[in-house]
């Protein structure tokens, strides 16, 4: 069941970082810099752009350890509902957030996008989550009848360019239990007008990689694999990365937001 295997990784992943790496809440997304608007993470990109009123409902859809959810709650003055298939993530959510003592509006719950949800929202972000959904058009069309009027569905995400998958690419889908690579039609909702969705090309404030050092950090990754105890997919995970990281350099990829408005109620 992808599912499962989807908590496994972020489980797996929440548990290597935060307790080697990180203190406290911080990013599972990817670096990027904006310098007209000198910031370098994508939900300060969204607190900029997006335009929401103050007050408003929030679902961060695929929260991680919260890092994101505080901020659009502190920023926005918002109350801001956090998800995540990963029991290990939203452990960790739940405690940054009591620790920190932050005054943001948040909770965070073990809960998939599919399930039912007991409110509907102003503002729904899914940042480089959704690739993970067995079934995104349906995982999209149930994200979007949970707006409210005027609410807004954002979604940044990895895009496959459509050609035929490659056998990395098919490396990358195995490592990281995905269902398939999505483009960018495979997001869009029925019916809706057109209107009503945006596209914003991110890959220009990608930091630019050296393509030897990922090669050989990929090398050194697809070695450790192979060692790796069957339980522990630990290196599995990080070699995805990095092929995706390949995947970019050679064209096959593409980083954009898809801003979807909801102006018909009967939807």
């Amino acid at each position: 069941m992808i599912e499962q295997r989807v908590k496994s990784i972020y489980d797996q992943l929440s548990s290597f970082e935060s307790n080697r790496r990180f203190k406290g809440a911080y990013p599972i997304h990817k670096k990027l810099v904006f310098e007209d608007l000198e910031i370098n993470d994508i939900y300060y990109w969204l607190i900029k752009t997006i335009t929401v009123k103050e007050n408003c409902t929030i679902l961060d859809a695929g929260c991680g350890v919260g890092y994101g959810s505080l901020l659009l709650s502190k920023a926005l003055n918002a109350s801001v509902l956090g998800i995540s298939l990963s029991t290990t993530e939203i452990n960790k959510a739940t405690t940054f957030l009591a620790q920190k003592n932050t005054g943001a509006n948040c909770r965070f719950l073990v809960q998939s996008f599919d399930d039912p949800f007991e409110q509907k929202f102003d503002l729904i972000v899914a940042i480089e989550s959704l690739k993970h959904a067995p079934r995104v058009q349906e995982t999209v069309q149930h994200l979007y009848q949970q707006l409210l009027l005027g609410g807004q569905l954002v979604i940044v995400e990895d895009l496959w360019n459509g050609d035929p998958i490659t056998s990395q690419a098919q490396q990358l889908i195995d490592d990281w239990s995905l269902a398939k690579l999505y483009t960018k039609n495979d997001y869009q909702i029925q019916p809706i007008d057109q209107h009503s969705i945006r596209y914003i090309k991110l890959d220009p404030f990608i930091p630019k990689k050296n393509k030897w050092k990922i090669r050989a950090q990929y090398l050194l990754t697809n070695m450790m694999a192979k060692f790796q105890k069957k339980e522990n997919n630990l290196h599995q995970i990080y070699r995805g990365g990095f092929i995706l990281d390949q995947l970019y350099l050679a064209g096959k990829m593409s980083y954009q937001a898809i801003v979807i408005s909801k102006t018909d109620n009967t939807q």
